[in-house]
């Protein structure tokens, strides 16, 4: 499985071990599992699956750069942002370029939500932004947990 330390190369760095980093090597440890589940299923899901990977990496390193970092200025952050960002437009990208998969309904139940990963730019409180995003989803979870219920809907 491709993990965190083997994309960052990560040491025994003390930011590693501050409490924002080490609960979302939780994050991390899910988004592998489901890269390592993925495999198995159909191509355009196993790929949307390392995308889905390569976001959370993102995030971990945004935070990881941000528990050693001052504030940032406003007119920094969208250079900061920037490789999160674009592993989140690259999720999109690809769901629009498979519209035609049978596994649509899986790929968009991943894009809609995975906005939820701006929650760092997000204040007060992120948590509730990052609800409302993942909601987002809701309507394509339901029509894959119909579909699947349903054989003649496979």
């Amino acid at each position: 499985s491709s993990g965190i330390n083997a994309e960052y190369g990560d040491d025994d760095d003390d930011y590693d071990t501050v409490e924002a980093v080490t609960e979302f090597n939780a994050v991390v440890a899910k988004a592998n599992a489901v890269v390592e589940k993925g495999n198995n299923l159909p191509s355009d899901v196993a790929e949307m699956s390392k995308l889905l990977q390569k976001v959370c990496l993102q995030n971990k390193e945004f935070l990881r750069v941000s528990v050693r970092a001052k504030a940032c200025a406003p007119a920094d952050m969208p250079i900061v942002i920037k490789p999160m960002q674009d592993a989140i437009a690259a999720v999109g990208e690809y769901r629009d370029k498979n519209r035609a998969s049978k596994q649509f309904n899986h790929l968009s139940a991943v894009s809609e939500a995975i906005g939820a990963f701006g929650w760092v730019c997000v204040a007060p409180r992120p948590i509730d932004y990052m609800i409302e995003m993942i909601g987002a989803s809701d309507f394509y979870i339901n029509r894959i947990l119909k579909d699947f219920k349903d054989p003649q809907g496979l």
